[in-house]
């Protein structure tokens, strides 16, 4: 039983965070419910996206060169790993080292 809820809690955990984010936003109270109704209101990014959006905006900074001096070691440019001429190299892509 022990084991079980172990395995539950970092679950608990994340749901707990998210009600109480959503009544924080919302202004609710501590024990207004909170349903699937409060969770669209704020127009958040499913997960997967939202680390979608974070990388590739940690890229536009790469590029742009607005990333602090370590972050530009994550990407290489595609004209460093090889000299063809490919449609990838002429628009400036990238290439995880």
């Amino acid at each position: 039983m022990f084991c079980l809820v172990q395995r539950l809690n970092p679950v608990l955990k994340t749901k707990v965070t998210g009600y109480k984010l959503i009544r924080f936003i919302l202004d609710l109270k501590p024990r207004d419910h909170v349903g699937h109704q409060q969770f669209e209101s704020p127009n958040w990014l499913p997960a997967n996206k939202r680390v979608e959006q974070v990388m590739l905006g940690h890229v536009f900074k790469v590029k742009h060169k607005l990333a602090p001096s370590y972050m530009n070691s994550f990407l290489v440019s595609q004209n460093i790993v090889h000299s063809y001429s490919t449609r990838l190299s002429a628009k400036g892509g990238f290439n995880l080292p």
